[in-house]
């Protein structure tokens, strides 16, 4: 099967597009024909190295988490899935990556695609929609009313934060660049701070929640605008916002600060399917590339201004 995969850390060069052996599903997996897949910023952070300490891997290593497609054969103690369902999942960190033509999920990460929904807008889903889940309903479920500040708003994770804060109930406020403000609108959010003009902590105050989505902050930057109890959470673990928790624990900080760290999973997945059922979902696609142009994707997510997901056309991964 044709699959993009690295036999070393490095640049974008390091990517190698060719044939790696088609897997076979295990007892509790499926195997699935990859139709799309997206780029979310671990990808290229494990194709570095940068992130090596949370995310070792073995070489040849294929790369990606994202898969929306059709399941070809099932493992004998599988249970609710038959081949030709079409699925997605976010695949858990050691198996053979979404940059390919199949592969091998347990049954436990799997779940049905929302039939209204294209491959490339499943595939762009997973691995950021169940982050942003993840950070409102693992530290602290928001209820109606509350603030919500979400910093990154348009980019993969912000633009579902956006949304599913929303179908909370609560008060949005969303910090995105100026050209993207009515994207950010268009998706739920009550207030817009366009960061080219003003600082946040300028003009936002009395938050709930703070939910940095693209690494850059921490409580200690976070702290002003924050209420009493506020909490902060970041979606990218970082030895930095590990030392600020780390500081704020041994201060004894009532404001909390927390690290989204994904667990890929079938409940979640089906609360987003929900979501999507109801209207109150979806996903924005910045631009889709085909398998054997993964370094041009790559290379767009590197730059930090996509607007939303980059979706990786897997039924198209003809020549380079």
């Amino acid at each position: 099967m044709k699959a993009v995969f690295i036999e070393k850390f490095g640049g974008r060069e390091v990517l190698q597009y060719g044939e790696r052996s088609q897997p076979e599903p295990m007892r509790d997996e499926v195997l699935i024909r990859v139709l799309a897949s997206s780029v979310n910023p671990v990808d290229w952070k494990i194709r570095s190295g940068h992130v090596k300490w949370i995310f070792p891997i073995s070489f040849p290593s294929t790369l990606g988490f994202d898969v929306s497609g059709l399941i070809v054969e099932v493992g004998d103690n599988v249970k609710g899935f038959l081949p030709g369902d079409e699925v997605f999942c976010c695949l858990e960190p050691g198996a053979i990556g979404a940059y390919a033509e199949y592969v091998s999920a347990n049954q436990s990460v799997v779940a049905l695609k929302p039939k209204s929904l294209s491959h490339q807008e499943a595939a762009a889903i997973p691995l950021a929609g169940m982050t942003a889940w993840q950070a409102f309903t693992k530290y602290r479920t928001p209820t109606s009313g509350e603030k919500i500040l979400i910093i990154g708003g348009s980019g993969g994770v912000g633009t579902y934060a956006v949304q599913i804060a929303k179908s909370f109930g609560a008060e949005v406020t969303a910090v995105c660049s100026g050209k993207n403000v009515d994207l950010v609108k268009g998706l739920g959010a009550d207030h817009v701070i366009d960061y080219t003009k003003e600082k946040f902590q300028d003009v936002v105050k009395d938050q709930d929640i703070v939910f940095d989505t693209i690494g850059h902050e921490t409580l200690t930057t976070c702290r002003q605008v924050l209420n009493e109890n506020g909490i902060f959470i970041s979606a990218l673990p970082s030895i930095k916002v590990f030392w600020d928790w780390l500081k704020q624990r041994v201060l004894f900080s009532k404001k909390k600060s927390y690290m989204v760290l994904l667990k890929s999973n079938q409940d979640d997945l089906y609360e987003l399917y929900d979501l999507v059922k109801d209207g109150k979902l979806r996903s924005v696609i910045d631009s889709t590339f085909p398998l054997s142009h993964v370094a041009d994707a790559h290379a767009k997510s590197e730059t930090g201004r996509a607007r939303g997901k980059i979706v990786i056309d897997v039924g198209d991964s003809e020549g380079i």
